[in-house]
């Protein structure tokens, strides 16, 4: 190769060295420009989304999206009224309570007609929500104190008897009263508690034939025996059950559930007993007094009681309640829809 074709050559590389490299730098400039063009779009998003959400905020708001929409097709529940732990009989004297209750046959007395009148006031509520038809009037038991312990015989206020006669009185004053003034079928299932028992020691095997309150029923029952609309079922047993809205509703005084105290309260010996009578008859409520404590569980209600806080209570360390009964629903689609306290004091 001549001197002049290898000078040609070396000039025609460097040329083409000289165009790769503005060729590079042509795609590096147009990548920064891609990569700028790219960082100016997502700001200019984001600048048209902060502008967005900016007008929106400043508008003016909806007012009309809710109407008001009378309810014409409410669904079908059952209300429920727990009676239980009145110890008619039984004296609490305040100074003996901290202060915190009074209990006698007057003050019992101001109670149980403030207890009948605010049911029919919680059933009108419960009414603009369901159509109820049919009110459950359960009587639980414990109604008089009995005189079971050696104290109670030196403070009661009057005997079993006389104080069984005040209870069946005024529990058929109100199942009257409720019956006239609720306009409901009256359904009335009855349990016996430990205080109304006639023997010194419970008779678990002959617990409801040796008790007061099983002869109040009875007579309540035979006073009320052909009224349209009243139907009483009288438990032999520890339980009595009943379907409401499809559903297994148990009933029962309480005394059975063995509870001495604890940190976690009644919440965990009550689920384990209700647990174990689940097991041989399934329950999808069960009421239940006695512990004179409200609370309720999605499978229980533990009710509160009428008498209130007593000296009993201030020994054993019990949580301060005042004195309820219990309003509850059973709803035919939901199951126990409401279970509240019903206070007993002005």
């Amino acid at each position: 190769m001549s001197i002049k074709d290898r000078i040609t050559s070396k000039q025609h590389h460097s040329e083409i060295i000289d165009k790769d490299r503005v060729i590079h730098r042509l795609k590096d400039n147009l990548a920064r420009l891609a990569e700028r063009e790219k960082e100016l779009l997502t700001r200019l998003e984001v600048s048209e989304k902060e502008k967005e959400f900016s007008d929106a905020i400043d508008s003016e708001p909806r007012r009309d999206l809710i109407n008001r929409v009378l309810d014409k097709t409410k669904g079908p529940s059952t209300a429920i009224l727990i009676l239980t732990d009145w110890h008619i009989g039984q004296v609490v004297k305040p100074e003996k309570v901290n202060g915190l209750n009074e209990f006698n046959l007057g003050v019992a007395e101001k109670r149980i007609k403030r207890c009948f009148q605010k049911t029919l006031h919680r059933l009108e509520v419960a009414r603009t929500e369901a159509k109820i038809d049919t009110l459950v009037v359960a009587l639980l038991g414990d109604f008089i104190s009995g005189a079971i312990h050696e104290e109670l015989l030196e403070s009661d206020e009057c005997s079993p008897i006389e104080a069984s006669i005040i209870v069946r009185d005024y529990l058929a004053s109100g199942i009257e009263f409720l019956s006239k003034e609720s306009g409901c079928r009256l359904v009335v299932p009855c349990v016996s508690g430990n205080h109304g028992r006639t023997t010194k020691k419970i008779r678990v095997g002959t617990f409801e034939e040796n008790s007061y309150e099983h002869l109040i029923y009875h007579n309540l029952a035979r006073a009320f025996a052909g009224r349209k609309g009243i139907d009483f079922l009288i438990s032999k047993g520890l339980h009595v059950d009943l379907m409401l809205q499809g559903r297994n509703i148990r009933f029962m005084h309480g005394h059975a559930i063995k509870y001495n105290g604890g940190v976690h309260g009644l919440g965990v010996p009550a689920s384990k007993a209700v647990n174990a009578w689940n097991k041989s008859k399934r329950a999808d409520v069960t009421y239940f007094g006695h512990w004179h404590q409200f609370s309720d569980n999605e499978f229980w209600v533990a009710c509160g009681c009428l008498v209130g806080y007593d000296p009993y209570s201030l020994f054993i360390k019990a949580e301060y309640q005042p004195p309820t009964q219990t309003f509850g629903v059973i709803n035919g689609k939901y199951g126990s829809v409401e279970a509240k306290k019903i206070f007993l004091e002005g």
